[in-house]
């Protein structure tokens, strides 16, 4: 098995301390084993990052340890839950020395009554015939059982679930379930007699949950489900194996907020939400961790845990079963979600001395600025940086950062870094509603009100929904992740200036209806993007005299988060001096909100240049000022304080 790719340092906590509180056992002082509930975890991370690297540690570290399981839904198409649950039995049939292997007979019976074929006739009589036969004979029930999954590995197989390189195949998995079964009938038979509240008989159970699957679905997925947990807190509790079985075996399902995913945590959730309530909260839990990684905010309802989750060591897992023993009642309680953090400075640092590419401070600054962080973005911006660098052989002048989109990608050198960012990070989202979120990439939040001006109609309910519960939209502000926006606002740029929805008819749809709103600030914001500077100006230059220190600040910052179109400017210091000179006004206050303007884009000023200038025009601006003149000093103070960005070789000509 190949080496999973290294984690960044703000996510490896979870692997190296989070987990272990979950899989590795308990024991009391006279060595018993200390009966603990096991979370269903949700890993969410936001699109185009690659969260099942949290996965695939795990997998990597559960190799001959304990048996794990992990299923990519990402290419599948839909699979029932009971289909899914056959595919992690199939992989728990893997030997584990000094662990044994984990058959799952009662399950296995469900799956044979339910899947069975029938030549001619299906009515409740021939199945109770044919039923009764199959279960009075240990051999044909054997064989039987083997066809049966036999075909379902072949469905299985032929939906993209194959065994992995670690698993045994599907024919040696088959073999062991139908063995089991052969040896274990009485006791999954005496199971489904339980289940049959009016005449118990166990082949009444089988035929029930053969006829009922069309009108009452659910209800066999959730029998089904709970034979699975049945057969499986029963290998813990006796059987050759069961004294060394400690550790939990584990499944990893990536991309679980597919439809096939949400079905089976649903079914998941609610049926060890039962067996919780029936053991009254205590006792033996069902012995399996389940971890599960997503690009929404799944499954509905579910919120993360905030910053108990996000401590070292048992903050995590201890806040979790706080939460569970003083609330098992509610089965949202069996969920633990962590939303997988972006890089923070250590973590890009990091990630980026582990790239094969040679990538250099400069290239890391601007990686940093442009992805806001997203551990995918990062580094696949060093990577198309380093080989910009390598293909370009001329004496010409150096890389300029603020065109960096419109490079050659790395890894599709016919396409360019916007585009191959875009179709990532949005993947199969993004053929419904691409040209919809490039529309709305000019708006600072995607409300719906705004949405629907900016597109000049009422937004699709793809949009909305992605709006709702991608992870590259802020739940509460509705803010896109920088990232996404910078890469679509790119777009938007390219388009003609003829197209209904270019950079002006956008910016003026959304101007006019911030004007009818009556929010100046917005309105200037889109003419800002315009490049209309002396409306700003003029507007601020009278505030200054209107309102306190604090509020007045807060507008210029609120204004000057216009989006800008990449100009041909020598660098941030020319690109200001020639944007200022034809500007009427208080040449302080014109130099402040460009240079704010600049700055505020993450690829305008990446090694703060313009830090220096911004604090000089606010020392100036204190001396006109009415209310809170302090203010203006301090953040003066604040930008002089800055620790500029060093600039290499090829980003210095930029600070001319």
């Amino acid at each position: 098995m190949p080496e999973p790719p290294p984690l960044p340092p703000n996510r490896r906590w979870i692997v190296d301390r989070l987990l272990p509180r979950f899989l590795e056992p308990e024991f009391t002082d006279a060595g018993d084993l200390v009966p603990t509930e096991q979370p269903i975890m949700l890993f969410w991370a936001a699109r185009g990052d690659r969260g099942s690297d949290v996965l695939a540690h795990v997998r990597a570290e559960a190799q001959g340890n304990r048996p794990c399981v992990r299923i990519d839904l990402g290419a599948c198409g839909w699979l029932e839950p009971h289909e899914l649950l056959a595919r992690v039995m199939f992989g728990l049939a893997t030997q584990v020395k000094g662990f044994g292997r984990l058959t799952l007979p009662r399950f296995a019976l469900g799956l044979v009554a339910l899947r069975v074929s029938f030549e001619d006739d299906n009515s409740r009589h021939v199945t109770d015939q044919v039923l009764r036969d199959l279960l009075a004979n240990r051999h044909r029930l054997k064989a039987t059982t083997r066809e049966v999954m036999l075909k379902l590995g072949r469905d299985l197989a032929a939906a993209g679930l194959k065994p992995g390189p670690a698993e045994v195949s599907y024919l040696g998995a088959i073999d062991a379930t139908a063995a089991s079964l052969g040896r274990r009938a009485h006791e999954s038979l005496s199971w489904f007699r339980q289940r049959h509240t009016t005449s118990g008989d166990p082949v009444d159970a089988l035929i029930d949950l053969r006829h009922t699957m069309e009108v009452d679905h659910e209800a066999v997925e959730a029998i089904l489900c709970e034979a699975f947990l049945t057969d499986l807190a029963a290998a813990y509790d006796g059987g050759r194996f069961a004294g060394p079985r400690t550790d939990h075996p584990v499944v990893l399902l990536d991309h679980a907020d597919s439809g096939s995913g949400l079905s089976l945590l649903s079914t998941l959730t609610s049926v060890r939400h039962k067996r919780l309530v029936e053991r009254g909260g205590t006792g033996r839990s069902d012995p399996l961790l389940l971890l599960a990684s997503g690009h929404t905010r799944f499954p509905s309802g579910a919120s993360a845990t905030g910053p108990a989750l996000s401590r070292a060591g048992d903050g995590g897992a201890g806040a979790w079963r706080e939460r569970l023993a003083a609330g098992w009642a509610d089965p949202a309680h069996l969920l633990l979600v962590t939303e997988l953090p972006d890089l923070d400075d250590d973590s890009a640092e990091a990630m980026s001395r582990h790239l094969e590419s040679a990538v250099t401070s400069d290239d890391v600054t601007v990686a940093e600025r442009l992805t806001g962080g997203h551990p995918w973005g990062f580094a696949h911006v060093l990577r198309t940086l380093a080989a910009a660098r390598q293909a370009d052989t001329t004496a010409g002048p150096p890389l300029d950062p603020r065109t960096v989109l419109r490079l050659a990608d790395a890894v599709d050198p016919g396409a360019t870094l916007a585009t191959v960012s875009a179709t990532r990070l949005l993947g199969r989202v993004g053929g419904a509603i691409h040209e919809e979120l490039i529309t709305c990439s000019a708006l600072p939040a995607l409300d719906p009100v705004s949405t629907a001006v900016a597109l000049a109609a009422p937004p699709p309910p793809a949009l909305t929904e992605f709006v709702r519960t991608d992870l590259l939209v802020a739940p509460r502000t509705r803010i896109m992740h920088p990232f996404l926006r910078r890469v679509l606002l790119d777009q938007l740029a390219e388009r003609p200036i003829n197209h209904p929805d270019s950079w002006r008819a956008v910016h003026e749809r959304l101007r006019e209806h911030r004007e009818q709103l009556g929010d100046r600030p917005g309105a200037l914001r889109h003419g800002l993007a315009l490049g209309e500077i002396e409306p700003v100006v003029s507007h601020l230059d009278l505030r200054l005299a209107e309102l306190p220190a604090d509020d007045w600040l807060a507008e210029l910052r609120a204004i000057t988060a216009a989006p800008r179109m990449t100009g041909l400017h020598p660098g941030p210091r020319g690109e200001l001096r020639e944007l200022a000179e034809p500007i009427n006004g208080d040449p302080h206050l014109v130099r402040l909100v460009i240079a704010h303007w600049i700055r505020t884009d993450p690829l305008g000023d990446p090694t703060g240049a313009l830090d220096v200038q911004i604090a000089a025009a606010l020392d100036h601006l204190a001396d006109r000022a009415v209310f809170q003149i302090d203010r203006f000093y301090d953040e003066a103070y604040a930008f002089r304080s800055r620790r500029p960005r060093p600039a290499g070789s090829w980003m210095a000509d930029l600070n001319t």
